[in-house]
């Protein structure tokens, strides 16, 4: 309930700052909606659960495409509040409305493959749950990238409907083909329904 008192306030004062600030873009409040949405917290939260088994309190934790920092709040309220994890976005309003909701976590804006690529030997857990937003090849040389003894935890979805997804996963087994891992320790498919009703499967791999 904090969470989404925080996110009402956060987005009552940027409406009442935009009437002085036309540069202010207020589909940004409906992207901040979005972030706390039902599916969105169901899909992080499954995420969190299946993945705690998995984790270690001296765990370094990167989040690709973090958006609003969402997820690591999650996982810091599921007992990983020690835990370093840097929430890496491209988008600056991104970071600084997430710094507003949680002022105590780490956020790069930054590429995440380049800010990966340099540093991927900091971290000992890379989560990517933006995997139908990235290119394929990119995703592909994120995956490459990976140090084999990195924990993955990777998400994507077979909703091509939704413009903005360009890098789609028809089934479970294709993401975890894609992630090309040597150990699988969990895998698995959600249902959910999406905009105008349409129903589409999440994906969730875990393994290194």
């Amino acid at each position: 309930m904090e969470l989404y008192k925080k996110l009402f306030e956060i987005s009552r004062r940027y409406i009442e700052d935009s009437k002085t600030n036309p540069k202010l873009d207020l589909h940004r409040v409906t992207d901040m909606y979005d972030s706390v949405g039902a599916n969105q917290i169901a899909s992080k939260q499954w995420l969190v659960d299946e993945a705690i088994q998995y984790l270690n309190q001296d765990d370094i934790i990167m989040v690709a495409g973090a958006w609003y920092g969402v997820l690591s709040h999650l996982l810091k309220e599921s007992g990983f509040a020690d835990n370093i994890i840097y929430n890496v976005d491209i988008d600056p309003v991104a970071k600084e409305i997430g710094k507003k909701l949680f002022p105590e976590t780490v956020f790069v804006c930054d590429d995440g493959i380049n800010f990966y690529m340099e540093r991927r030997n900091w971290f000992t857990v890379l989560i990517n749950t933006s995997t139908e937003h990235m290119e394929p090849d990119e995703f592909e040389l994120l995956i490459r990238s990976k140090p084999e003894d990195t924990l993955l935890i990777c998400q994507s979805n077979n909703n091509w409907a939704e413009g903005e997804h360009i890098n789609c996963h028809d089934s479970v087994e294709e993401l975890a083909a894609a992630c090309k891992l040597k150990h699988i320790y969990y895998q698995d498919s959600r249902e959910f329904v999406g905009k105008w009703e349409q129903p589409y499967s999440r994906h969730m791999v875990i393994g290194k």
